[in-house]
């Protein structure tokens, strides 16, 4: 996912990340202000406003249909990282 993340900040992509922590690389990312960096748990179709592409990929099953459901909601690409063919 790592190097997803610095091909859409290298395209000029405005990514901002909702994670409790992050792996070193994107930690470093988010320090040298090249990515947004919410240090917590999905809160839900609010962490989806301003998106028009969402990637997920958290581990948790539950966590990442809840995030597929409400892009699909808001009419919010998804694509999921797990899950081959599992987006919208």
């Amino acid at each position: 996912m790592v190097e997803g993340v610095r091909a859409l900040v290298g395209a000029g992509a405005l990514v901002q990340v909702v994670a409790p922590w992050l792996c070193e690389e994107l930690e470093e990312l988010a320090v040298a202000g090249e990515l947004g960096w919410s240090a917590r748990d999905y809160a839900g179709p609010t962490d989806l406003a301003d998106a028009w592409f969402v990637v997920v990929g958290t581990g948790d099953a539950a966590t990442d249909d809840s995030v597929r459901a409400d892009a699909l909601a808001a009419r919010v690409w998804c694509l999921d990282a797990a899950l081959r063919g599992a987006g919208t």
